[in-house]
């Protein structure tokens, strides 16, 4: 008697551990398939990241709508100046935003002549210049409402031979190349 329980458990055991033998691989499979998957989603998701990263840090300059709304906004409240907006020669990145800047410009009720294509300024972003004193009517307006629309500025000379024909007494708003990232 005691043998045959012994064969029994054995074949009890036998088709459990023959069935399991069947089942773990195909588990197994299963399961490498479901992280493959998981892992071809993760690398799209990773790289469709990266590039829109890449596509933001090699896009052109350009004012959005809320920033022309803001800087529009700022000057409004001031009595209306003259500058000259000037972009870099040959770069059409600075140009096209230079005529974003000139465009909001005009909009707020400056005076705004066409968009100076022939600068020699070899800096990044936009220069603000005063060809005169600090207290040109517009300048600090101008300064305080870039501040407030988040357009990125600095304010300083620009070499006098580098715009075109010079003027004295007048509000430039030079762009450089685009900053890199």
């Amino acid at each position: 008697m005691r043998g045959e329980a012994t064969i029994e458990t054995l074949q009890y055991w036998s088709q459990w551990l023959f069935w399991l033998s069947i089942l773990l691989p195909i588990l197994g499979a299963l399961l490498g398939a479901a992280a493959g998957v998981a892992r071809y989603y993760v690398d799209r998701r990773e790289k469709q990241l990266s590039l829109e990263s890449i596509k933001a840090r090699t896009a052109p300059r350009r004012l959005a709508l809320e920033q022309a709304d803001s800087l529009g906004a700022a000057l409004s409240k001031h009595n209306p100046a003259a500058a000259i907006v000037a972009c870099r020669l040959m770069d059409g990145e600075s140009c096209d935003y230079a005529e974003d800047i000139a465009v909001a410009l005009r909009r707020a009720g400056w005076t705004v002549p066409q968009v100076v294509k022939t600068s020699l300024n070899d800096f990044n972003d936009i220069r603000v210049y005063n060809a005169g004193s600090d207290q040109h009517p517009g300048y600090q307006e101008l300064l305080e409402a870039f501040a407030t629309a988040r357009v990125s500025h600095h304010s300083g000379p620009i070499a006098e031979d580098s715009v075109g024909s010079f003027q004295r007494g007048v509000l430039y708003v030079v762009i450089g190349r685009k900053p890199p990232s």
